[in-house]
């Protein structure tokens, strides 16, 4: 049981360096013209299908897979500028924050669960 946890928190730790780099392209990107903002499908998704680890991994050349991402301007309406570029720093920036609490969030769980099972294994 306590393995399965500590999978699903590795799992979602994973999820969400994988959406910051893909934040991290989009504010990158911001100024090419017809780059389309890109984003992680939900973790939640992800869990679901039963895809959890292996959309997650690095491809060949060590950079993320792609294929766990989708087009965010389909997901959410923002703007599309003249140039046909669709990232907006706004959302980016609201995409940064849900990671950094989701971040928190996690490795509080985290810390709770790995105390409460030292208290156990020494009580």
């Amino acid at each position: 049981m306590h393995a399965l946890l500590f999978d699903l928190a590795s799992g979602k730790t994973s999820w969400l360096a994988a959406r910051q780099a893909a934040v991290s392209a989009n504010i990158a990107n911001i100024n090419t013209a017809g780059y389309q903002a890109v984003d992680l499908k939900p973790f939640t998704e992800l869990l679901d299908s039963g895809a959890l680890t292996a959309p997650l991994q690095s491809g060949e050349n060590g950079l993320l897979d792609l294929t766990v991402l989708s087009n965010a301007a389909s997901r959410k309406k923002w703007e599309v500028q003249l140039s046909g570029n669709s990232v907006t720093l706004e959302q980016e920036m609201l995409k940064a924050g849900e990671i950094q609490q989701d971040y928190s969030l996690s490795v509080g769980i985290t810390r709770s669960f790995h105390r409460m099972l030292l208290a156990a294994a020494r009580g």
